[in-house]
Order: C-alpha cells, then structure tokens, then sequence
C-alpha cells in the first residue's frame, strides 16, 4: 500500500469513526509509529483531520477551513473540475454558483459568455467576474455575512432561494459517501446545497480526490438526488456510475 493509499485511509476511518489512534494504524499498515504520525501531520496541515495526543480526530463544523486556507488545496485539481463545470453553461442560462474554491475556478471561464445570470452567495466569486470581462448579469443572495467563509447564510439566504429558479446549479461539497452521500461542514451552507438542487433542472456537484469516501459533518444530499458528480477521477469501488463525470485535462 502506497503513502497516498494510507492516508485516504486513515481519512475514511475518521470519517467513519471521527476518530483513529497512531497505534492502531502502525499495526494495521504495517509500518513505524513515526510514520503514521507523519501521515497526520501531513492531513493536519492539509486540513483533513485534527492531531491529538495518541492519534487524530474528525474536524468539527465550526473548524470548517478558512476559505484563504482551502484555496491552496489541490489547485490543479480544482481547476480541471471548473473548466468541465463551464462546459455544461449555455448561452442564456441561469446559474447558482455554490461559494467554494472549485467553483471559484469557474469565474475565469465564465468571461467568455455574454447573456447569462449568475447567482451566488460567494463574494470572492462575484468579485472576480466584475473584474473579468464577464458581460452577464450578476446576482447576489444576500444574508448574514461568514466573515472567515467570505460568503452569505442563514434564513434571509434561503427565503431569497426559495423564490428563484435557475436552469443550472453547481454545488461545492466537502464530501462524497457512498452511504452518507453529498456533505459539508456548516448547517447553512447544507441547507443551501439542498434547496439549489431544488430549484433547478439540473444540478452538478464539484469534488477533487480528496473528498472521495469522506463524510462531513451535514448532509446534503444522497448521491442519487444530485444529477451529475464532477470530479478528477473516479471513485475507487463499485459506488461510482453513470452520473459522474471525471474531467480530462
């Protein structure tokens, strides 16, 4: 088993546990206790999990990344999922766009359109398209402000959703369980993803690698509910099908 393998690993143990002890691991892999303790050192820094003494614990909803921290995670990945979440876009559509920094990546490949609305709860996003030549209309859903998320939530957000339909959404996640199935780490924002699926004809969900087998604090969605996942790679296992879409470079 590969260093790469033992982390996703030990990522889907405390998914599934919300917890893991270096011992247990050094046994299991078959490897020192440095080395495992090295593997989350590595996760911490990543933001997967949270270092205690003797092993690592699942991160809490209110340890949600800032959005300057996860906006540095797996780049290259993000980006390829963006470029294919575009791709979907037609000529006068009307889109939510998910606060997140996969969907972030989408701004830039939204210049080329000029008759389409966008509507979003992320700051950074509508940020970047007033800086593009970006020619459609913006929409902002207002709502209380998550200073560290740079985003809108909460009660004003969902009644302002609520009245709004939209041909497409794309949705960020934070996980992709076969058994949990679409999550993230704040109650709001799960709500949100929710009620985009619901307001829309079709609706994508945007994960890199990382998010695969990985169980967040609040659901929001089963797997079947969505209609297409956008990713970087297959799923491992016989879970994945013929909604998902893997982006090609």
């Amino acid at each position: 088993m590969l260093a790469e393998e033992r982390k996703l690993k030990i990522m889907e143990y405390v998914a599934e546990y919300g917890s893991v002890r270096v011992s247990d691991l050094a046994e299991e892999f078959v490897v020192s206790t440095e080395t495992v303790r090295r593997y989350l050192d590595e996760l911490e820094k990543d933001q997967k999990l949270k270092k205690v003494y003797g092993g690592a614990v699942r991160l809490s909803e209110k340890e949600e990344p800032p959005i300057l921290n996860r906006e540095t995670k797996n780049r290259l990945e993000k980006r390829l999922i963006a470029e294919q979440a575009v791709s979907f876009i037609l000529e006068g559509d009307v889109v939510f766009i998910d606060e997140g920094t996969t969907t972030l990546q989408m701004a830039d490949g939204l210049s080329r359109f000029k008759e389409i609305t966008v509507m979003t709860t992320s700051f950074p996003l509508a940020n970047r398209l007033m800086q593009t030549d970006f020619e459609g209309d913006i929409i902002f859903l207002g709502g209380l402000v998550q200073k560290d998320h740079w985003r809108t939530a909460g009660s004003l957000t969902t009644k302002v959703v609520r009245e709004l339909h939209a041909d497409k959404a794309f949705i960020a996640v934070d996980g992709v369980h076969p058994e949990f199935g679409l999550s993230c780490y704040d109650s709001d924002k799960a709500v949100l993803g929710q009620m985009y699926m619901e307001q829309v004809e079709t609706s994508y969900a945007l994960a890199d690698y990382s998010k695969m087998n990985m169980r967040a604090t609040h659901c929001i969605a089963p797997l079947q509910q969505v209609d297409f996942i956008v990713t970087d790679r297959p799923a491992e296992g016989s879970w994945s099908n013929d909604n998902w879409v893997v982006a090609q470079p």
